[in-house]
């Protein structure tokens, strides 16, 4: 696999302040690479704004050694003086990917003037690869809209005080939610066969599975399967599958799959129901998300 430290990108919006860069890009990932970050001197947050690549991975290689990558979600986080390697695992017959992202590079200090920083253990650095928090996914939202809105701000100025405001929530937010992970007693948890065969099945095409078919297939009841996945991911199960089926959405409306018919496969009962669904997950409806992407 060829690595490198550049992967092709445009910038298509940004906005710059004394607390933090916010940019809408697109990226365009090709096969057989991976990308090589560098320790970074701030607080990377990354949301996907397209679909992921379900193959997407992340390692840290001074902690895990070279051969372990874990999957990424939709919203991951790098922390500062940790060098990363990212790498996507194509499907069969996929020789590229472009997916578009809000990348916010925010000060250390909105973090750390709540905490001490501390060591950044395998507890903390895996829960940034896929963070389900409804209150940072909010903030990072309203960053992407006022970034989007950004050549048309009748005032720079107020557009870079809402950013520096929004920031120094998100660094309240960012460090209940890693303390909140790291307080966590990690006992009772799922097996890993158990959480694959989870991600297996959600990210399945059609209905949504059951929480009574997800325990079956882990052959637990359906009561250990929430508590324990709560203490593996951090979020409830039903929370989970409902991320799964919205990114199985935006993939069918990136490949230019009709809205009627994405409605359809999923399972959802009608065309409003699913545009109501998505509109909640991502702050827009399945239209101007086909625009966007």
């Amino acid at each position: 696999m060829r690595t490198t430290k550049v992967i092709p990108a445009a910038i298509e919006s940004e906005i710059r302040t004394d607390l933090a860069i916010v940019q809408v890009i697109r990226l365009d990932w090709r096969e057989d690479t991976a990308l090589q970050i560098d320790p970074l001197e701030h607080f990377q947050i990354d949301l996907c704004l397209s679909a992921r690549l379900q193959g997407m991975r992340v390692c840290y290689p001074e902690q895990w050694g070279p051969a372990r990558f874990e999957r990424v979600g939709e919203l991951l986080l790098i922390p500062p003086g940790k060098p990363v390697v990212a790498r996507c695992d194509f499907p069969q017959g996929t020789e590229h990917y472009t997916h578009s992202s809000t990348v916010i590079r925010l000060n250390p200090d909105l973090v750390y003037q709540w905490s001490e920083p501390g060591d950044w253990d395998d507890v903390r650095l895996e829960a940034g690869l896929d963070i389900d928090d409804p209150s940072i996914y909010s903030l990072m939202g309203r960053l992407t809209r006022e970034a989007m809105a950004a050549p048309e701000a009748s005032s720079p100025a107020s557009s870079q005080r809402l950013i520096d405001l929004i920031a120094e929530q998100l660094g309240i937010e960012i460090n209940r939610y890693f303390r909140g992970r790291q307080d966590l007693e990690f006992k009772g948890g799922l097996a890993t066969w158990r959480l694959r065969r989870i991600d297996e099945r959600t990210q399945q095409l059609g209905a949504p599975p059951s929480i009574a078919e997800l325990a079956e297939l882990c052959n637990i009841s359906t009561r250990q399967l929430q508590r324990g996945f709560r203490v593996s991911r951090g979020s409830s199960i039903g929370r989970y599958v409902e991320r799964c089926r919205i990114e199985n959405a935006k993939r069918l409306l990136q490949q230019g799959t009709p809205i009627h018919r994405v409605a359809g496969i999923l399972g959802y009962t009608s065309h409003s129901s699913f545009t109501s669904a998505f509109r909640r997950a991502t702050g827009t409806t399945p239209a101007r998300f086909r625009q966007r992407v």
